[in-house]
């Protein structure tokens, strides 16, 4: 059984298909090596902890005070 089967029986993952479309993967590499991994995931968590290229404002609610046409 290949690691693409066993994934799909153990945690429902159909890693051969794409969600939207349907349409097959082909897998080009899969990394085993357990120094570059964490290489990765070190990387991963440095970029994570800069801020984003773009920056808006932050969502927020809009204002309590009185607003045309609200009768409250």
């Amino acid at each position: 059984m290949t690691w693409t089967q066993r994934l799909k029986r153990v945690f429902r993952i159909d890693i051969e298909s794409y969600r939207c479309c349907g349409r097959r993967v082909k897998v080009i590499v899969s990394i085993d090596d357990a120094g570059v991994i964490k290489q990765i995931f070190d990387h991963l968590d440095r970029l994570a902890g800069r801020q984003p290229l773009t920056s808006r404002p932050l969502a927020r609610a809009p204002p309590q005070g009185e607003q045309p046409g609200f009768e409250g």
